[in-house]
């Protein structure tokens, strides 16, 4: 078209049968360009608006994509550009940025060039145009995770048995489980959370709402807590029944147990349990505030019978603030924690058993008077006849925000 009009030109201008004609082509010659002028920037404005509604909606599916890996965000959003400019040459360079504090939320940015065939401005010399655009986008914060199973490899991250009704009130439930049940719910009961997400998929009708598969890991919050000091022993074998009695923190070698009729008062401070379960039995009663308790060593573990009253809380300042238990991740590995009981359940602090199975065995209205009760485990297991809650209102407990978060949908932020 540009050569045709270029000779139609210059044949135009070297006419010299009249004068009249020469006036003419020379007086059209700004019209032309003008109107080719603007048809061309048109189809700029057209591309560039095109280019930046799709790098929009690319840097939207990167931030919304719920692997945890940056990488893995970058693929998705570069897939997506490339996917809206089939046939044409779009050149597209992404970045993400995960938070590893907040579980799947990342901030994804991204810029796109292209370049546009000029139809009429190839006359003075601008055959194309570049065009380039820029956009980013991040997740939206989303509930806190109130439960977190750690372990990629398990069969079931969380498996809902019995009859039990399972409710995370106003938080979320995650499982780095790669299974195809990573998250499991058998026969009558049901599980209720604002989020159930999966690295895996799951299995089961009675999830509220439907979980996500394929969401990817989320790391352990609390994988730097420090160690309390667990050399030597202050007491060996602590054995209480009938009758009151007052402990003292410290650490507790062969571990603690409370027997049938034991009133156990707890004063303020870390309990090393060494080499030795935290075991409570039923008609045992064990209470304190400001209290945290360390699991270490050989058969360090969590034995918490039915009808056994416990009614602890964390420590509101220092290195444990918020955390009730936490179990040494390289200390009885693979063992399994128990947790059991109705409304006598009362703990409000973080449960942390990152290398254990966490079995809770409810019965009644389970732990609906602790107003924080968060757990992190390597996988849990739910079973029993009553109402499992899990609340984390950290105002009424008093303590910051700690947990991973789960991604609540996307916007752009540039």
């Amino acid at each position: 078209m540009l050569s045709s009009f270029s000779k139609w030109l210059k044949s135009f201008l070297s006419d010299r049968r009249g004068s009249i004609s020469v006036i003419f082509a020379i007086s059209t010659i700004p019209l032309v360009l003008a109107v080719g002028s603007a048809v061309d920037y048109a189809k700029l404005s057209k591309m560039r608006s095109e280019l930046q509604g799709a790098l929009d909606s690319a840097v939207l599916a990167g931030a919304a994509y719920r692997h945890a890996q940056d990488s893995e965000r970058i693929g998705e959003a570069q897939a997506f550009l490339s996917s809206n400019f089939d046939g044409l040459l779009v050149t597209g360079a992404f970045t993400a940025d995960g938070d590893p504090t907040r579980g799947l939320i990342a901030t994804v940015r991204g810029t796109a060039r292209i370049s546009v065939p000029m139809a009429f401005m190839g006359i003075v010399g601008l055959g194309t145009v570049d065009v380039a655009v820029g956009a980013a986008a991040r997740g939206v914060v989303g509930p806190p995770i109130c439960m977190l199973a750690l372990d990629p490899d398990v069969t079931h991250g969380l498996d809902i048995q019995g009859t039990t009704d399972f409710d995370a009130i106003d938080c979320a439930v995650h499982t780095n489980s790669g299974s195809p049940r990573a998250l499991n719910q058998d026969g009558g009961a049901t599980g209720d959370a604002d989020l159930f997400c999966a690295a895996g998929g799951f299995e089961g009708e009675n999830f509220t709402p439907q979980p996500y598969s394929r969401c990817g890991t989320v790391p352990d919050p609390f994988a730097a807590l420090p160690m309390p000091v667990v050399s030597g022993c202050d007491e060996h074998n602590t054995q209480m029944t009938n009758g009151t009695h007052i402990l003292s923190p410290g650490v507790y070698c062969g571990g603690i147990r409370a027997l049938a009729f034991a009133d156990v008062t707890l004063l303020p401070g870390i309990y090393v349990i060494k080499d030795g379960d935290l075991e409570l039995q039923a008609h045992s009663n064990i209470h304190g505030a400001g209290v945290f308790f360390y699991f270490y060593g050989n058969n360090a573990f969590l034995n918490h019978h039915s009808q056994a009253i416990i009614d602890i809380s964390a420590p509101t300042s220092g290195d444990y603030a918020g955390i009730a238990m936490s179990q040494d991740a390289l200390s009885s590995v693979g063992e399994t924690s128990i947790l059991s009981g109705g409304p006598d359940v009362r703990i409000v602090g973080s449960l942390h058993f990152p290398t254990q199975i966490l079995k809770i065995a409810g019965g009644g209205d389970f732990a609906n008077i602790s107003p924080y009760m968060p757990m992190i485990a390597s996988s849990f297991i739910v079973t029993g006849n009553g109402v499992m809650t899990v609340q984390v209102d950290m105002d009424a407990a008093g303590y910051q925000d700690q947990l991973a978060h789960a991604a609540d949908g996307v916007i752009l932020i540039e």
